[in-house]
C-alpha cells in the first residue's frame, strides 16, 4: 500500500513491481486522477515485466495490507534544507494517519517523507502500541551512498563493502567508520594492505559527499527518486525474508543518557514482530549522544 503518488511514490511503485518484490501494489493518492493515470501507465508495461498487480485503491483498503508506504508530502526545492519541510508535511502526515487510522492493521509503517526521523516520530507517537512496526528510511539511503562513494574510491564492488550511518538522516549524520569493512577485512587494515591512503581527510571528504548528495540532486534535476526507491524496494525484501540483514533505518530509540525517546537511524534487524536492535548497539555507548540530541530538538514533535 503506497499513500502518495507523486514522483517518489510513483517511482517506489515501479521498482517494487519490475523487482517483483511483492504480489500486488496499491497506490493511493488524494489526487485520485493523478493514482489512477500513474496506475494504467504501470499496468501497460507489467506484461513485459513481471506478473505484479497494481491497482488505485482507498484508505479502506489499508485493513488488507502488508505494509503501508508513506510517501506524501512536499519535495525540497533547491536551497532548501528537510528541516523547513516540517510544518507543511507535519500537517499533510496527520491529515493521512487521521484517515488511516480506522483502517490500520497494525502491519509495518514506512516513512519516506521529509524531515523522516520528525515524521517517523510523529507517526510512531500516533500509532504508540505499534511503534516497533514504524519505521523511516532514514540513514538507510546514506549508508547505500556511503558504499557506492567507498566503492568508488576503492575501486571495488559495492557489494563486497560492509558500512553503516546512523543519526538522523541529515547533517547530524554519523559513518560508522570503526565499522566499514572491505572483503569482511576492516577497512583500515584493507588499505594498509593495498596500500590505499586512508586518513581523517580522505573520511571527511566522503561524510561531506554524502551529506551534501541529496542538495545535489536536487540541485541538478529537481528531486531525488531512484535511491529512495531501491532502499525501500530492499527493505521490503529483506521484511520478507525476516531480517536476516542488520540495516539502518530510523525508529523510537531511547537517548542512553536521559532516557528521552526520539527517532533515528541505528542498526537493526526486521521481523515479523518489529524492529529489533542488533547486538552490537553497545558501540554507539561511546557516541556524544547529548550534542545528537540537542541538535535534534526540533524533532521532539
Amino acid at each position: 500500500m503506497i499513500i502518495g503518488a507523486g514522483a517518489v511514490g510513483s517511482t517506489i511503485a515501479w521498482t517494487l513491481a519490475i523487482r517483483e518484490s511483492v504480489e500486488e501494489i496499491v497506490l493511493i493518492d488524494q489526487v485520485v486522477p493523478v493514482a489512477k493515470g500513474e496506475v494504467l501507465d504501470m499496468q501497460n508495461a507489467i506484461p513485459l515485466t513481471g506478473l505484479v498487480r497494481i491497482r488505485h485503491g482507498y484508505y479502506e483498503d489499508c485493513t488488507d495490507a502488508d505494509c503501508i508506504i508513506l510517501t506524501a508530502g512536499r519535495s525540497r526545492h533547491d536551497g532548501e534544507s528537510r528541516i523547513d519541510l516540517l510544518e507543511g508535511n507535519r500537517a499533510i502526515l496527520l491529515n493521512v494517519l487521521n484517515k488511516l487510522a480506522s483502517y490500520y492493521n497494525g502491519c509495518y509503517i514506512f516513512v519516506i517523507s521529509n524531515p523522516v526521523d520528525a515524521l517517523t516520530y510523529l507517526t510512531a507517537q500516533y500509532f504508540p502500541e505499534y511503534s516497533s512496526k514504524i519505521i523511516g528510511t532514514g540513514t538507510f539511503l546514506d549508508t547505500a551512498r556511503l558504499r557506492n562513494h567507498l566503492s568508488e574510491y576503492l575501486k571495488i564492488s559495492s557489494e563486497k563493502i560492509e558500512a553503516y550511518v546512523i543519526g538522523e538522516h541529515g547533517k547530524h549524520q554519523i559513518p560508522l567508520w570503526n565499522m566499514v569493512k572491505v572483503n569482511e577485512i576492516p577497512i583500515e587494515e584493507y588499505c594498509q594492505i593495498n596500500h590505499i591512503q586512508w586518513d581523517s581527510s580522505v573520511r571527511q571528504e566522503i561524510t561531506d559527499k554524502i551529506r551534501l548528495m541529496g542538495q545535489q540532486i536536487i540541485s541538478k534535476k529537481g528531486r531525488t527518486q531512484y535511491g529512495i526507491s531501491s532502499c525501500v524496494a530492499y527493505l521490503i525484501e529483506q521484511l520478507n525474508e525476516e531480517g536476516k540483514v542488520p540495516v539502518c533505518v530510523s525508529h523510537l530509540i531511547e537517548n542512553p543518557q536521559d532516557r528521552r525517546t526520539i527517532s533515528l537511524s541505528t542498526p537493526v534487524y526486521m521481523n515479523s514482530n518489529g524492529v529489533i536492535p542488533c547486538p552490537f548497539l553497545s558501540i554507539y555507548g561511546s557516541l556524544d549522544w547529548k550534542e545528537l540530541i540537542e541538535a535534534l530538538e526540533i524533532y521532539m514533535i
